[in-house]
């Protein structure tokens, strides 16, 4: 699993150990949320999905940025039934590989009618897409995402789990609400890589 955050990114600033059991725990806790909020896994792997067609010359693709296509099905039928469909020419796609733009369109270059199906199931498409936290081949998380999980995590940490939630007894319950949203300007930058 990819950590977008380590507990020594966070540790620095905040001057703890970076071995802190909190600051650890709530280093996790940060990495699941932005993953949760932002409806992807962020991590550098192939992956094969199922995508809807709407007569135009892109579909959208969960992750991004695209690094390669390896397979494309698509089902002009509408059915959804990939199993007997041979595969197109990978010549006939193209997609934009730029990180900073985080784009995860695949585009049909020439068909029949340059359109997609406009199906629910309209193609299966296999590819690797995704971010890189510690360097290597593919780019790494954005900045600007890295810095405002950074200033989430930090956040959290100085708050503490006591100041976190605000609780009322009524007869025989309990009731436990979450007291602090995230920033409104930090929330911003991260729904920029937000998948819907």
């Amino acid at each position: 699993m990819l950590s977008l955050i380590t507990a020594a990114d966070v540790a620095t600033p905040l001057g703890v150990s970076a071995t802190d059991v909190n600051l650890v725990r709530i280093v996790a806790a940060v990495n699941e949320w932005v993953k949760r909020r932002c409806n992807r896994s962020f991590e550098l792997v192939a992956r094969t999905e199922i995508v809807r067609g709407y007569m135009k010359n892109y579909v959208f693709l969960r992750e991004s940025p695209i690094a390669s296509i390896a397979q494309v099905l698509i089902d002009w039928s509408g059915i959804g039934d990939f199993t007997s469909l041979t595969p197109q020419d990978l010549t006939k796609f193209a997609f934009d590989s730029d990180p900073l733009k985080d784009d995860n369109r695949l585009f049909i270059l020439s068909t029949l009618s340059n359109q997609w199906p406009d199906a629910l199931r309209a193609a299966q498409i296999t590819y690797t897409a995704g971010w890189n936290a510690f360097g290597g081949a593919a780019p790494a998380v954005p900045d600007d995402l890295h810095d405002e999980l950074i200033g989430e995590a930090a956040e959290r940490y100085r708050r503490g789990v006591a100041e976190r939630f605000k609780s009322q007894t009524l007869g025989a319950f309990n009731y436990s609400r979450f007291d602090g949203p995230v920033d409104p300007q930090r929330k911003a930058v991260i729904d920029r890589y937000r998948r819907w």
